[in-house]
């Protein structure tokens, strides 16, 4: 499995983990970060009201 399949499937779960956050304010975290293309897969975060909870697992995200 590739480093980028891994990062949207952790992606997908941290949205569903905080469906209060996704589902009130009708976003998708893929509108909320941006994956890079080559490896090492970075994960940059784009919205500025996300969270802080949420930001703090992202950016903390290290995948393998």
């Amino acid at each position: 499995m590739s480093s980028r399949i891994r990062a949207v499937y952790i992606l997908k779960t941290i949205e569903s983990s905080h469906p209060t956050y996704f589902k009130n304010s009708k976003t998708s975290i893929f509108d909320c970060v941006e994956i890079s293309e080559e490896e090492p897969v970075v994960i940059t975060v784009i919205d500025e009201k996300m969270p802080f909870d949420i930001k703090w697992m992202i950016v903390t995200l290290t995948i393998v």
